[in-house]
């Protein structure tokens, strides 16, 4: 901890101190300042900084990224559709931003913003390029799909790029029925294009026009190293808030210095004892050393919260019931129920902070680990007899907390009841309170958020558009993160728990057209479902080969892997192979001639976790680790099934086909896949006649007839490669006519062990690979989902 802190003083003395980056802030906010007579939206999260609160009209989010070379986009999570109203009602709106040293403006300004604008214009002007409603100044804008950019930043050839886009972005906008031209006017108040122009220190002039509506895109920050009017011997700093978390540590403000803190809290300060600016100037005391200005900070920021101020928003979503908030200190539960009356179920996400519950009202805790996260559940009642559900899990706000996320929305979700109103809280009130209540709607209302009696069927495109609705009535912006978490809840047919860890719902292995009588009881709830269409997500085992782990086959499989997963919705699970190789000379091959260059080889494969497989064959003809490796999958799959399918690679494939025949024997509960899908698989095989070896028949037969009169299954895994008798799965086997490793006779010889009902051929001309192109997997992906859709709705 020490060197920790030693590295943060000595970081600080450098250019890039926290006193330099908050008087660089406060400089270019005077210069954002000449703009008041704007209306000024700041884009988060840098450019909340350069706007103080009294200024800012609302924030949105236009995400550098999305505006990338090649990597252009409109984000269907991040609409900024609450932008509209601001624009209708002003006219021109000023949206600040800045960026870090070296250039002149970020790419949300320069290209993310400029897409929102062309594809709202191709959306309210489709389909009228002859329209006289289109004034004739705009014509070779919407010649240009309404794209406009500063010419003087964006090449040629990339505005021509993102311009071809925009008809792309637009109908996706269209299909998911996220806005149509009719609600875009309405928003407005009036017909017309929304048009974006750039400002930047020294280009000030911002042209007011009436036949459109201007979205001034404004960069804060100067890009000279040094303004002339910069009065500092310290220097000035580009972008001085860019990932503020980097700079404003732990150590400062308990480490929640951010621009709501700085601008309401510290910055207008008025004991003259702890404050850090010079009232009469507007700037940071120049003699007040870097080590006192935090210690101000910290000693501000701690009576502030001692003062016990009301650190809590919460914000109703339409008629629902729904509410969700953000805390930021401990809270008086009788403060939030007098603020919601009838609120039946609070739902908290910090480690930091509580609920207050006073003594004289009663309450039953009970507390529980789900998916390794503590959860505290208390059932009040308060003195009026209403009884108020207070349930705590202890999740940060954070990238990690939203990972954290998926291991308890099941059980959240489980408890939800629709007719009741609920406040969920986290430490943002933006992220994981969104993605909680987003969860909810999803599956309990309708699109027009009419509560419904029974669970509705979720796919992203509805999640889609309820994520569009509750950013209709709040600026939230759930993290990739927590939306990962959301679809996996809502799609993966997880097993639901109760609080006390009771099973709440079995593993659900239904699909389109199935229809569940379901009686769930646990120690505090009890409900019926009837007649309910279910809708769980088809999930399939992902098996490597021979020296690859899960991540390698995902990468390799990514034409498959993209049409299940994007197209189908279906849930794919990669799975490391268990058995560990520890040496270079347990391998059947050489790495290298030179054996330094082995090691080297060896290194990295060891480095990137390769060095796996299912089994390793041996001199003697055994498998070791085989029947270890076949233990491993039965247990997983007891524990993380039920799995419609597996797909397997190689050693994988073989080891697929494996598990494919045994499973229903030795996890009879789970029951036999109704698809395999086997890219290059094999059997265990010996030679007839003991003069021969497998490498020469596998080298020179080619036909199937002759090679299974020259082969016969290794009697000792034999059983493992033969199906029972009733077998229901159809097993799709695909191999390479070039293949080497394995020639494309051995997993024709292993499909001759099953009926041949059961079985579907795929070569295709290439050698030991998985195929990726379109045009050969289309057939195979409709051969997947004819066994898995049609089964089900047997």
């Amino acid at each position: 901890m020490d060197s920790y802190n030693s590295i943060v003083k000595d970081l600080r003395k450098d250019a890039y101190s926290v006193k330099g980056r908050l008087q660089s802030i406060i400089y270019d906010n005077r210069f954002v300042s000449t703009f008041d007579n704007y209306a000024l939206v700041a884009n988060e999260r840098c450019g909340l900084w350069y706007v103080q609160p009294h200024q800012i009209h609302a924030s949105v989010y236009f995400k550098s990224t999305d505006g990338h070379t090649g990597q252009w986009r409109f984000s269907l999570r991040r609409l900024n559709f609450n932008l509209l109203p601001i624009l209708g009602r002003n006219g021109t709106v000023v949206l600040v931003d800045s960026t870090r040293k070296g250039k002149l403006m970020p790419d949300a300004l320069l290209k993310t913003a400029p897409i929102w604008c062309a594809v709202l214009n191709y959306i309210l002007f489709e389909d009228q390029s002859d329209d006289l409603e289109v004034p004739e100044v705009f014509k070779n804008l919407q010649k240009d799909n309404w794209l406009a950019t500063p010419r003087e930043m964006v090449s040629e050839s990339e505005h021509h790029a993102i311009a071809q886009k925009i008809p792309e972005f637009a109908r996706e906008v269209t299909k998911l029925q996220l806005i149509t031209k009719n609600e875009i006017t309405k928003r407005l108040g009036k017909k017309m294009p929304i048009v974006p122009q750039w400002q930047y220190p020294g280009k000030e002039a911002v042209e007011e026009r009436s036949d459109c509506f201007s979205l001034c895109c404004l960069t804060a920050s100067a890009r000279e190293v040094k303004p002339r009017d910069w009065p500092y011997s310290f220097p000035y700093i580009q972008g001085a808030a860019d990932d503020h978390e980097l700079w404003a540590t732990k150590e400062i403000a308990q480490g929640k210095l951010d621009h709501e803190v700085f601008w309401e809290r510290i910055y207008y300060e008025p004991e003259d004892d702890v404050r850090i600016v010079d009232m009469a100037t507007g700037d940071i005391y120049p003699w007040l050393s870097e080590e006192e200005m935090i210690l101000r900070i910290n000693k501000i920021y701690d009576d502030d919260s001692e003062e016990g101020q009301l650190m809590v928003e919460t914000k109703p979503l339409g008629d629902t019931g729904l509410f969700l908030g953000k805390i930021a200190d401990n809270i008086p539960l009788n403060l939030l129920k007098g603020s919601i009356p009838e609120l039946a179920e609070i739902i908290l996400l910090s480690p930091n902070y509580t609920i207050e519950i006073p003594e004289p009202i009663s309450s039953k805790t009970e507390s529980s680990i789900i998916d390794g996260k503590s959860e505290e559940c208390k059932e009040v009642l308060n003195h009026d007899r209403q009884q108020i559900l207070v349930k705590t899990f202890k999740i940060e706000s954070s990238k990690k907390g939203a990972k954290e996320l998926r291991g308890v929305l099941s059980d959240i979700i489980a408890h939800y009841n629709p007719q009741k109103k609920v406040l969920v809280l986290c430490e943002s009130g933006t992220d994981l309170s969104a993605g909680i209540c987003l969860c909810f709607l999803s599956r309990w209302f309708t699109l027009d958020w009419k509560s419904s009696e029974m669970p509705l069927h979720v796919n992203k495109d509805i999640i889609k558009q309820h994520l569009s609705k509750i950013q209709d009535f709040h600026n939230v912006n759930p993290s990739r993160n927590t939306l990962q978490s959301v679809n996996s809840c809502l799609m993966g047919g997880r097993i639901l728990q109760s609080a006390s860890g009771d099973s709440m719902y079995r593993k659900l292995h239904l699909f389109h057209g199935y229809h569940l009588s379901l009686i769930c009881r646990t120690a505090s709830l009890h409900f019926q479902i009837f007649n309910t269409s279910l809708f769980i997500m088809v999930r399939f085992l992902c098996l490597p080969g021979y020296l690859q782990s899960g991540k390698v086959f995902a990468e390799k499989s990514s034409g498959l892997r993209k049409i299940l997963t994007k197209k189908l919705n279906y849930e794919l699970d990669y799975i490391d192979p268990p058995t560990i190789i520890n040496t270079k000379e347990e391998l059947p091959f050489q790495l290298a001639a030179d054996e330094a260059e082995a090691n080297e080889k060896w290194n990295l494969i060891v480095e990137n976790n390769l060095n796996r497989c299912w089994w390793v064959h041996t001199e003697d003809g055994e498998y070791k680790g085989f029947k270890e490796a076949v233990e491993y999958m039965v247990r997983l799959i007891e524990e993380k099934g039920p799995y419609d399918g597996i797909i397997g690679f190689s050693q994988g494939a073989a080891m697929s086909a494996v598990i494919t025949n045994v499973i229903g024997k030795l996890a009879p509960n789970h029951g036999y896949f109704k698809t395999a899908v086997l890219f290059s698989s094999f059997a265990f095989t010996l030679p007839v006649d003991s003069e021969e070896t497998m490498l020469e028949i596998n080298a020179e037969i080619k036909n199937l007839d002759e090679y299974s009169k020259k082969v016969h299954l290794v009697p000792n895994y034999k059983d493992y490669f033969a199906p029972p008798l009733e077998f229901p799965t159809t097993v799709a086997s695909i191999f390479g006519a070039e293949d080497a490793v394995v020639p494309p006779v051995r997993s024709e010889y292993l499909m001759s062990l099953y009926p041949e009902r059961s079985v579907v051929k795929f070569q295709h001309d290439g050698g030991h690979y998985l195929p990726n192109k379109k045009v050969f997997l289309n057939p195979i992906v409709e051969t997947i989902k004819n066994a898995v859709e049609l089964k089900a709705s047997l």
